[in-house]
C-alpha cells in the first residue's frame, strides 16, 4: 500500500473502528493510478487503472479532477447500496479518495450530498443534449478529451465530419486535423489549469471526402461536468466572407500607401513652387522698397511704387495662405502652435496697427476705413502668434476693401464680450450671397463680383487659425447692407 501520511492515518484509524476503509489514487485528470482496501464492500471491486475514476464511481462526477485541499462527502450512496463517507485529498496535482463506512446521524448531509450528485449528473445530461443541438443546427463537431489524450465525439457527428470521424470512434485529433497540432499546445493552457474562456485556432483549409475543400476553425474550452472540449466548426460561407474582408483591408492599405506617396510628392512640389514664387517676389519687393527711398525718383512714381508694394504683399500673403492650409490639411493640426506658451498681446493695439497699415490703401482705392475701440485705453490681451494673426486681419481687411463699393466705408471694431475679446470687420455693400454662407469658411469658396485675385483660401485660413487659439469666427449680415466678420479669442492674463 502506497499512501501519503495524511491518508494513511485516516486509513489506520478506520481499520480500528471497523469502518471498512478503501482507497484509490488518481492523477491530475482524475485517472485511476492504483487502489486498495475493501473496495468489494462498496461494490467497486478492482478499479481499472488508466481509466477515469468517475466513469466507475458516479458519485465523483463534478469533483474530479481534484482542485487541491481536502473535502468530505458524507453519507454517499455507493454501488453496493451501502452509505459511505468519502474523503478527498488533493496535493501536487495528484489525489486520493478514501471510502469509510458511514457514521450514524448524517442522513441530512447525505440527502444534500445526493442532491448535489444528481444535479451534477443532470447538468452533464443537459450539456450533452445542448451539444447535440449545436452539432445538428450549426454543423459543429464536439469532441471531449479522454484520459489518454485522445478525443471522442460528445454529441452527434455532423454530416460533413462523418467520413473523418465516425460516431463512437476514439482518435488522436491531430491525425484527423493535422493543421491544428500546434494549436493543441496552446489549448493545453486552458485545459491543464481548468481556466474559463475559449481559445480559437483561426481558420484553415484541408481536403475532405471526395477531394472537397473544408474550411474549418477549432475552439478549445473547458466544461467542468464534461472536461476538456474541442469544437471543430465548418465555416462555409463565413470563410469566404472573412476572406473578402481581409482582401478589402489589404486593398485599402495599398490605397492608403499610394495616397501617402501622392501626398509626399505634392508636398515636395508645393515647397518647390513656394520657393520659386517667394524668391522673385522678395526680390521685386526689395527693389520697390529701394526705389521708394531714392530721392531721385520722381514724386509722380511714388504712387506706382506703393501699388507695386501692396501687390507684392498681397501675393506673399496668398502664398502664406496656401502653405498654411496645406499643412493644416496634411497634419490635421499645427504642432508648431502652442497657445499656452505664446505671450499675451493687447488686441486693442494689435488691431490699431492693422488699421494704420491698411488705412492708406483704402483711401487710395476711394474707400474709407475707420477704427472703433470703445474704452480703447483698456488693455484686452489674448494669446496668439503675431505673424499668423496679422495674416488673419489682412485677409479680412483685403476682403472688406475688395467688396466695399466706391466711396463706401469699412470699420474695425474691438470690444470685450464676457471673458473674450471680439474683433469685427464690417463693410458696406451687398454682403455675402445666401447660397455661399454655409460654406463660406471652406476651402476654395469664392464670391463673384469682388474683383477676383483670390484662391478662395483666405477665409479658410482665418477659420483654422482662430480655432487653433481657442476662438471662433462667424459671418453676419450687416444692418443696412454689407458684411460683418467677427472672431472671438479668450482673454488672457498679462504675464
Amino acid at each position: 500500500m502506497s499512501l501519503p501520511t495524511t491518508v494513511s492515518q485516516h486509513f489506520e484509524r478506520a481499520v480500528l473502528l471497523e469502518r471498512h476503509p478503501a482507497w484509490f489514487e488518481v492523477d491530475e485528470r482524475g485517472t485511476v493510478l492504483q487502489s486498495g482496501g475493501y473496495l468489494d464492500h462498496y461494490g467497486l471491486g478492482e478499479l481499472e487503472v488508466g481509466t477515469p475514476a468517475e466513469s466507475q464511481a458516479d458519485f465523483l462526477v463534478g469533483y474530479l479532477p481534484l482542485s487541491g485541499g481536502n473535502d468530505i462527502l458524507p453519507m454517499v450512496q455507493v454501488p453496493s447500496g451501502e452509505r459511505a463517507d468519502v474523503h478527498l485529498f488533493g496535493e501536487d496535482g495528484r489525489g486520493w479518495i478514501l471510502l469509510l463506512g458511514a457514521t450514524e446521524g448524517a442522513e441530512g448531509r447525505a440527502e444534500r450530498q445526493q442532491a448535489r450528485l444528481e444535479m451534477g449528473l443532470q447538468l452533464r445530461r443537459e450539456l450533452q443534449r445542448d451539444a447535440h443541438g449545436l452539432a445538428d443546427a450549426l454543423g459543429v463537431l464536439v469532441l471531449a478529451r479522454t484520459h489518454d489524450d485522445t478525443f471522442r465525439a460528445f454529441a452527434n457527428v455532423p454530416g460533413w465530419a462523418r467520413a473523418l470521424w465516425p460516431s463512437g470512434d476514439k482518435r488522436r485529433v491531430e491525425d484527423v486535423f493535422p493543421y491544428i497540432e500546434s494549436f493543441l499546445g496552446d489549448a493545453e493552457d486552458i485545459w491543464s489549469r481548468r481556466r474559463a474562456g475559449m481559445l480559437r485556432s483561426g481558420p484553415w483549409t484541408q481536403e475532405g471526402p471526395s477531394a472537397t475543400e473544408l474550411h474549418l476553425e477549432a475552439t478549445a474550452t473547458c466544461l467542468p461536468p464534461v472536461g476538456d472540449v474541442l469544437l471543430i466548426e465548418l465555416l462555409g460561407n463565413r470563410y469566404w466572407e472573412r476572406q473578402r474582408i481581409l482582401q478589402l483591408a489589404r486593398e485599402r492599405r495599398l490605397a492608403l500607401d499610394e495616397l501617402r506617396q501622392q501626398h509626399d510628392q505634392r508636398e515636395i512640389l508645393l515647397h518647390c513652387i513656394v520657393h520659386d514664387l517667394k524668391g522673385p517676389l522678395a526680390g521685386i519687393q526689395g527693389s520697390v522698397d529701394l526705389l521708394a527711398t531714392d530721392p531721385e525718383v520722381p514724386e509722380s512714381m511714388l504712387d506706382l511704387l506703393g501699388t507695386a508694394r501692396r501687390a507684392c504683399r498681397k501675393q506673399l500673403g496668398l502664398i502664406e495662405d496656401i502653405v498654411s492650409v496645406f499643412r493644416h490639411d496634411a497634419k490635421g493640426s499645427d504642432s508648431g502652435i502652442r497657445p499656452a506658451l505664446t505671450p499675451p498681446i493687447d488686441m486693442v493695439e494689435f488691431a490699431f496697427e492693422a488699421y494704420q497699415d491698411f488705412h492708406p490703401s483704402f483711401a487710395a482705392a476711394g474707400r474709407t476705413l475707420t477704427y472703433d475701440a470703445p474704452g480703447h485705453d483698456k488693455s484686452l490681451p489674448a494669446r496668439f502668434d503675431r505673424r499668423r494673426m496679422e495674416r488673419v486681419l489682412a485677409n479680412l481687411l483685403e476682403n472688406a476693401q475688395r467688396y466695399t463699393p466706391l466711396d463706401g466705408a469699412a470699420v474695425i471694431r474691438v470690444k470685450q464680450e464676457g471673458d473674450e475679446v471680439a474683433v469685427c470687420i464690417e463693410n458696406e455693400g451687398k454682403g455675402v450671397p445666401e447660397e455661399l454662407r454655409e460654406t463660406l469658411f471652406d476651402r476654395f469658396v469664392r464670391a463673384s463680383g469682388g474683383g477676383g485675385g483670390t484662391a478662395g483660401l483666405g477665409l479658410y485660413y482665418c477659420a483654422i487659425t482662430v480655432r487653433k487659439y481657442g476662438g471662433q469666427i462667424r459671418y453676419d449680415e450687416r444692418p443696412g447692407g454689407g458684411a460683418m466678420f467677427t472672431f472671438h479669442l479668450p482673454l488672457a492674463e498679462r504675464d
